[in-house]
């Protein structure tokens, strides 16, 4: 009597778990179900080239959502970017004509040494000179940095965003703007360490003189003097020492400064540690004027383009 009560309790559990298994088993089902219905779904549409404006609609609609993959993923930067440098203003003047220069200084002595070692008109062509190789080297300079970022690759898998492209050019261009005269005063640096290392002598005899001391009848020993400066500045020592730049006329002691000019060691070194100031004073252009009898009016250069 017990062993079939014992079935009977058996049995109904059995089919109570069967029936709570069938409910679970249903209920996951339907959940699984309603999540599938109700969850977003990831639409993909492809757009083949779409315009630049639609594509901006696209990025401002999706974000990061979207995907824009390229059809080559490098670009030399002169396909999109165009770079006008603007240069110093007194490269683009008659000051680095060469023309304008010899027809200033025709009517100078030859034999500059007649001029003292202060007179400016020692070293007037020589400065002008160089002022025009400066400019010729740092437009090439400049021109070479830019043409080598205009041809190197920009690459990229996916197209960048106006604001992201826009900053890599800003970095990019802002290296151009600090290397290129890092590069140009290092080139400076080295070729005025030659010539000072070396002793090269000027040839206007600016840096060095020659002295010679006989000995006897049939001995005669030459060596050379390095030339002092303001300061006691020797040029054996440093090819930066200068003296003020000024005009003297012949017969006379007077003597009148030029704005922001320096002479000194050799006109390279000492028009390096002058100024623009006097292509920008009319009254300093005018001195300059009347001492080497030079016929047309010199027009100063406008303080609008600093």
């Amino acid at each position: 009597m017990g062993s079939d009560v014992d079935r009977i309790t058996a049995k109904r559990f059995d089919q109570w778990a069967t029936r709570l298994y069938v409910i679970l088993f249903i209920s996951a089902l339907t959940i699984l179900m309603f999540y599938t219905i109700i969850r977003p779904h990831t639409l993909t549409k492809n757009f083949d080239e779409p315009s630049f404006i639609f594509y901006n609609h696209l990025r401002k609609t999706y974000g990061d959502e979207l995907k824009c993959r390229c059809s080559k993923i490098a670009f030399t930067y002169n396909q999109f970017v165009e770079i006008e440098p603007i240069f110093h203003s007194v490269c683009t003047s008659e000051f680095v004509l060469e023309g304008w220069r010899l027809a200033l200084v025709k009517d100078l002595d030859p034999n500059l040494t007649v001029y003292e070692q202060k007179d400016y008109r020692q070293f007037l062509s020589a400065h002008l000179q160089y002022l025009q190789g400066l400019c010729q080297l740092s437009i090439q300079s400049i021109n070479n940095s830019i043409d080598e970022f205009l041809t190197s690759l920009l690459v990229t898998v996916e197209l960048l965003s106006e604001l992201n492209f826009e900053n890599r050019l800003n970095i990019l261009t802002e290296q151009i703007k600090i290397n290129a005269p890092i590069l140009f005063s290092r080139l400076l640096s080295s070729t005025q360490s030659i010539l000072h290392g070396n002793a090269i002598i000027s040839t206007y005899g600016t840096n060095f003189n020659y002295r010679i001391l006989a000995y006897g009848s049939r001995y005669v020993y030459a060596y050379t003097e390095a030339t002092i400066y303001d300061d006691e500045c020797s040029c054996g020592l440093s090819p930066n020492c200068t003296i003020q730049g000024t005009l003297i006329e012949r017969n006379s002691s007077r003597k009148i400064p030029l704005k922001g000019v320096r002479m000194g060691c050799t006109p390279s070194q000492s028009f390096l540690v002058s100024t623009l100031e006097c292509f920008y004073d009319q009254s300093c252009l005018d001195l300059i004027q009347h001492y080497t009898n030079y016929e047309n009016s010199l027009t100063p250069l406008s303080t609008t383009n600093l």
